[in-house]
């Protein structure tokens, strides 16, 4: 079993990532508008039960190259969360909090039972803290209507009537070895106006000192997410691309075939911009950070990691806004390195 542990502090307009055991943070640097974006936390391993465990606790990747641990093992994977408060009809606000869990796989790959300790920072009113704890075994399988991403899902009621759910994507789905993607929703009661939700990804982080310092790289994977137009809350999906020039330190991201579900429609105004979206890092460290832009009107900022051995895989997340007309997208991205 593994178990995972974040907490995301707001700090002069930057979230701060806290690093336990040296007792110190990383900060990174965000725009007022999307401060929800920037949390990266560590995850620390536990003896492994069932078929494997993924563990999301605060620390370091640690492990000697190229022992790079499968997201379905005992791991250590630095997650990366988003959370946002979700208010109805239709807007995303960006919220803190505090994420604390554990999760097993079945040899199949397949989820086998998540745990969840969460404090949303803020929740109600300013001040206020909503905690809410529950372990998750039976899942239905589900596939995302814009990708055909297969995912896990997993619903249950609290005994105060909150509504908690959870989704993890099969990483072999999309032929994924060392990340994946995953959700968390809360409710406080049925058909609640205002709601608390992340996206995340997850997997054994790429040490600073084993990227690649010279050439390039293609990356293909989804993106999963809320958009929000102020008259409704949706999920929103998409195919995801990327392109790394390892020796300038800079990636270039983008999407296409954004789809609403609900609606049902595709929106080509909301896939993201590769020319005009970009993330960069500091030599021998795995700190992505940059921003994203839209076809349309929408921008923010965005972070991220490679994962694997050799940056053999990435994930990350954003969240973007138009000011001019309150439109809203957040969510969590991973891809695999083309061949």
């Amino acid at each position: 079993m593994n178990r995972f542990d974040a907490e995301y502090v707001l700090h002069r307009g930057e979230w701060a990532t806290h690093w336990p055991e040296k007792s110190a943070c990383r900060r990174l640097p965000l725009s007022p508008t999307a401060v929800c974006c920037a949390a990266v936390a560590a995850l620390t391993a536990l003896s492994g039960c069932g078929g494997g465990g993924s563990n999301w606790k605060g620390g370091d990747f640690t492990a000697a190259p190229p022992t790079y641990p499968t997201i379905t093992s005992n791991a250590a994977v630095p997650s990366q969360s988003f959370p946002a408060r979700l208010d109805q009809p239709g807007t995303l606000t960006s919220r803190s909090a505090t994420v604390i869990g554990s999760s097993t796989w079945t040899s199949a790959g397949l989820p086998q039972s998540v745990r969840l300790d969460v404090t949303i920072r803020d929740a109600l009113t300013p001040g206020a803290d909503l905690p809410f704890t529950e372990t998750f075994t039976s899942f239905t399988p589900q596939t995302d209507p814009g990708t055909g991403a297969a995912f896990s899902t997993a619903q249950k009621t609290g005994g105060d009537g909150s509504i908690r759910r959870v989704r993890l994507m099969t990483p072999s789905s999309l032929g994924l070895h060392y990340s994946t993607l995953g959700a968390w929703e809360y409710d406080p009661s049925a058909g609640a106006a205002r709601t608390f939700a992340a996206q995340f990804a997850i997997g054994p982080a790429t040490r600073g000192v084993d990227l690649p310092t010279s050439g390039s790289a293609n990356y293909s994977g989804v993106m999963i997410g809320n958009y929000a137009d102020g008259a409704a809350i949706v999920p929103v999906s998409a195919f995801a691309s990327a392109s790394a020039d390892f020796g300038a330190r800079v990636l270039r991201v983008g999407t296409t075939g954004t789809f609403l579900s609900g609606p049902d429609v595709h929106r080509p105004d909301l896939d993201i911009d590769s020319a005009s979206s970009t993330l960069t890092w500091a030599k021998s460290t795995n700190v992505l950070s940059g921003t994203l832009r839209t076809a349309g009107n929408l921008s923010g900022s965005a972070s991220g990691r490679f994962y694997g051995p050799a940056a053999a895989e990435l994930g990350g997340g954003f969240f973007l806004r138009d000011s001019a007309s309150g439109e809203q997208m957040s969510g969590a991205f991973v891809m695999k390195k083309s061949p």
